[in-house]
């Protein structure tokens, strides 16, 4: 799975609307794709802490983050991949699509250098 194949038709389509309807909430394809890349790694990042909050050591609570992430990375293969991808090309800005580094207490996404 790339995010080069996804087109904004397309997820319109998806959704049952217009494609000038979702240029309402994102300026294009990249930040479409930027946008569900950091929902999703914030629902992996909150996922962690659940996992790791219900442990009473620190062994056991890296186990729980551990195979969190593997559950994870198992239940969503096309989403690992594009989160760990390094060599999709730079778009216009210099950022590469699809490159996420955790960055913070919670690893908020950030994408980019």
């Amino acid at each position: 799975m790339t995010t080069r194949h996804l087109s904004m038709r397309a997820v319109a389509r998806a959704i049952g609307s217009a494609a000038t309807s979702v240029y309402l909430h994102f300026a294009d394809r990249d930040a479409l794709v930027l946008a569900a890349l950091n929902r999703r790694h914030e629902d992996l990042m909150q996922a962690i802490d659940d996992a790791q909050a219900r442990q009473d050591d620190p062994v056991s609570a890296l186990r729980a983050r551990t195979l969190i992430l593997g559950e994870w990375a198992y239940r969503h293969p096309g989403l690992y991949k594009v989160l760990h991808d390094h060599s999709q090309s730079a778009d216009r800005d210099g950022v590469q699509a699809g490159v996420c580094r955790p960055h913070g207490r919670r690893g908020a996404a950030v994408y980019g250098s």
